[in-house]
């Protein structure tokens, strides 16, 4: 037996379900997904739209793109796919657009959680998962600020920003990930020279760059003398600046590496409780202290701090070849702790601080075991009706589809296997986020992309916004009310993408339902009846024919489908565009789609009215 149910489709790739929001920012809206087609889970991100042009992005669309380089310690970028949201034919088309990127899913969530759960069961990390942190994120830094050509500079370097992921089930030690570069820039060539015994990549001599960023500041002041240059054309930005944003990115780390060695909110009679003591860390606070001031800025003090890396590599890999004597860390994992609760009196750790070792044996592990902390897996959320699914995805950014999907229960398993049987061609929430969600306001109160925030009334109305999401909700609501019109009225409205029927061929997704969930399901399975009408509503989109061949899921449902029903989507599909969403605000198609609309209102209307008139002769 199975449930037909609905679901939020990202169309990017191969195609993406909504299993449930993962936070906001000022430059976008994150969320986890699962793939259809290899059942894993990734983050979505996606960003306001802007330009290149604008004054915030310094010649940048979208960093976490364009300036994106392959790197162990840095999120992998799986895909990404741009949205035009402004007309056709404006003057910005092309150059104003949003962006949906999709990044491999960190499993330990973000070191600012990771530290309060740490705080919240008062545990003080282990050496070997300090060094290990100190190891990855220099590493992470050195790579963007040396490796890369033009060199970036992060620019927001804080716990929010860095992740943890566990790469294995019995991986002891988390890897510490360097992410979100929605705020990076590149850095000009020449900063670095190749020098030194042992040979590295070392930042050149201040005096030198400053002197050629003189050059090129008195060729411009000639240029623009001799009427040579445009309004557009700017003089090139002082190197010294860059150099100084390169130490913001490592003062930034300076405080997270010092916040992990001496833990945080440590009350002095348990400030014994530090998590290591090595003979560096005197030095480590005088060299923050100095980049904090902006004090004693020399190419020298920047390349301690690279050779300071090397000392780490050592140190981390002598204690990682220990790791197997260490705890187990993976119950902080977001799908294994529950981190959203908030904290009472019942819920906080009474002991005071203490290692990690000597805390976890008794108090810890009855703790860790309550009910109340266990955070479930995330897994597609599935809605009961499209009128559920509607109202309750208003914030959920877009352009995302309905997905009709049917599950099927896996005895004695806590999972079933979830199939997308057609996905609908409306598409939504194009413009979520809105470019002013989440302002990051400058002094003068204006907001920092305050150039964007200029062109909202100038974006492109889709045929849903077109139709109206009211219509929609008020339509899906109409559909349980009256099954007289239900499958006329889905039709008209909901109507399928004939484009996406070969792609969910080879989709293969796992529902995690839970423990209680999944009893009921065995238990309907076992009491439902085992005839040829049961079996028959349950086709499964990966069916075979008797030749083996799989049936394409089109051809599944063009079988089922009553005639009229079937002639009615052809003469459709005759007229629609496809599912293009920035070309549905075409004013035919939106008439069409009106006319529609009101045709089946209006036999709405007449259906009610006629099931009052009976019932008054009753």
């Amino acid at each position: 037996m199975s449930a037909h149910k609905y679901a939020i489709f990202f169309p990017e790739g191969d195609g993406y379900l909504f299993c449930r929001p993962l936070g906001n920012g000022m430059e976008g809206v994150t969320s986890i997904v699962r793939s259809i087609t290899n059942n894993k889970d990734y983050v979505r991100k996606k960003t306001k739209p802007t330009s290149a042009k604008a004054s915030h992005r310094n010649g940048i669309r979208c960093p976490e793109v364009e300036l994106y380089e392959e790197f162990p310690k840095i999120p992998t970028l799986v895909r990404s796919q741009d949205f035009n949201v402004l007309p056709k034919g404006h003057a910005a088309f092309n150059d104003f657009k949003s962006t949906s990127i999709i990044f491999e899913y960190c499993n330990g969530g973000s070191l600012d959680r990771f530290f309060a759960v740490l705080e919240r069961e008062r545990i003080l990390p282990p050496q070997a998962l300090v060094l290990q942190l100190i190891d990855h994120l220099m590493e992470a830094v050195d790579f963007v600020h040396r490796y890369c050509e033009p060199p970036v500079i992060h620019q927001d370097v804080h716990e929010g920003n860095i992740f943890l992921h566990f790469p294995n089930p019995d991986s002891k030690l988390p890897d510490f990930l360097l992410g979100d570069f929605g705020l990076a820039r590149r850095a000009a060539d020449g900063l670095f020279e190749v020098s030194g015994n042992p040979v590295r990549r070392r930042m050149r001599d201040l005096a030198s760059i400053q002197r050629e960023d003189d050059q090129a500041q008195q060729q411009y002041a000639a240029c623009q003398a001799a009427g040579l240059t445009t309004a557009a054309d700017k003089p090139p930005e002082p190197r010294r600046r860059q150099v100084i944003r390169m130490f913001d990115d490592i003062n930034n780390l300076y405080a997270i590496i010092h916040r992990a060695i001496v833990a945080r909110h440590q009350q002095p009679e348990t400030a014994k409780y530090v998590a290591m003591r090595l003979d560096f860390l005197d030095w480590l606070r005088e060299l923050g202290k100095r980049y904090a001031a902006r004090e004693d800025i020399t190419p020298g003090t920047y390349n301690q701090w690279v050779d300071l890396h090397q000392y780490i590599r050592t140190w981390a890999e002598q204690a990682r070849q220990q790791a197997d004597k260490l705890p187990d860390l993976q119950w902080t994992r977001q799908d294994r702790y529950r981190d959203d609760v908030p904290p009472g009196d019942a819920q906080v750790a009474s002991h005071p601080w203490k290692f990690y070792n000597e805390h976890l044996p008794v108090v810890a592990d009855q703790r860790l075991k309550a009910p109340w902390q266990h955070a479930p897996s995330p897994s597609v959320q599935l809605f009961e009706t499209r009128h559920e699914l509607l109202r309750q995805a208003a914030g959920v950014p877009g352009p995302w589809r309905i997905a009709r999907v049917r599950t099927n229960p896996a005895p004695a398993t806590a999972a079933a296997v979830l199939h997308v049987e057609a996905v609908e061609e409306h598409a939504f929430n194009l413009h979520v986020p809105r470019l002013s969600d989440n302002p990051w306001k400058t002094a003068d109160g204006r907001h920092v992309n305050g150039d964007d925030v200029e062109m909202e009334g100038q974006l492109v109305a889709t045929a849903a916004d077109g139709i109206g999401v009211e219509t929609f909700i008020a339509r899906s609501e109409a559909l349980l009310l009256n099954a007289a019109v239900a499958d006329e009225l889905a039709d008209d409205l909901f109507g399928v993408d004939q484009a996406w029927p070969p792609k969910l061929a080879k989709q293969v997704v796992v529902l995690t339902l839970q423990a209680e969930d999944a009893l009921l399901a065995v238990a309907a399975i076992q009491s439902a009846p085992q005839d040829a009408a049961a079996a028959a509503v349950a086709v499964p989109v990966a069916a075979a024919t008797a030749d083996g061949k799989p049936v394409q899921p089109a051809t599944q449902e063009a079988a089922t489908q009553p005639a009229p029903v079937a002639r009615r989507r052809r003469r459709r599909q005759q007229v629609r565009t496809g599912p293009n969403v920035t070309t549905r605000a075409m004013a035919r198609r939106e008439e069409m789609d009106k006319r529609r609309v009101t045709r089946s209102m209006a036999r709405v209307a007449a259906a009610e009215a006629e099931a009052a008139a009976k019932k008054r002769k009753m």
